[in-house]
Parts: structure tokens; C-alpha cells; sequence
């Protein structure tokens, strides 16, 4: 039995320009969020708890953006991969020609 894939790597490469501009906003809603509401506790929250919520955010909002920026890097790799293998049958298959 065999097995038919097909692939197209114009709208892989779309959909990954897609996900890589959804990432940078929320990387942006991340950042102005921490900089506009969760540094802004201190007005009225003293002392090393708020200290520590500040840090445990910023700890978590890092954690995010690198989250997604890896989800993009693993993307970007399966593409390559697809892309590679594609490109190694097209040359088996036209060595058989020979």
C-alpha cells in the first residue's frame, strides 16, 4: 500500500509568517502587560512580596516568549526537513533516468 503526501511549501511558508507575526503580538500583549499593569502594583503593594510576584511574572513571561519562539524554530525545522526530503527523492528519482 503505499502512502501520498503532498506539501506546499508556499503555504507553509505563509502560515508560518502568519504564526511568527501572532507570536510577536502576544510577545507584545507579554511585555505591556508586565510593564503597564503588573509593574504598577508597586504603587500600592510595598515589600519583597511584590518583589517576588514582579520576578515570578517576568520568570513566566520569559518562559512564554521562549515557548513560542521554539514552537517557531521547530516549525521552521519541519518545513527544512520536508523541504530537504523532497528535494532528495526528486534527485533519486532523476538518477534513475540516467
Amino acid at each position: 500500500m503505499s502512502f501520498v503526501q503532498s506539501f506546499d511549501i508556499r503555504e507553509a511558508e505563509v502560515l508560518k509568517m502568519q504564526l511568527m507575526k501572532s507570536i510577536g503580538k502576544v510577545n507584545g500583549e507579554l511585555d505591556n502587560l508586565h510593564n503597564n499593569d503588573v509593574l504598577k502594583i508597586t504603587s500600592w503593594w510595598k515589600g519583597a512580596d511584590v518583589d517576588a510576584f514582579i520576578n515570578h511574572f517576568g520568570t513566566t513571561k520569559s518562559s512564554i516568549q521562549n515557548a513560542l519562539e521554539e514552537y517557531a524554530r521547530d516549525y521552521q525545522r519541519i518545513i527544512d526537513d520536508i523541504v530537504q526530503i523532497k528535494s532528495e527523492r526528486t534527485k533519486h528519482r532523476a538518477s534513475q533516468f540516467l
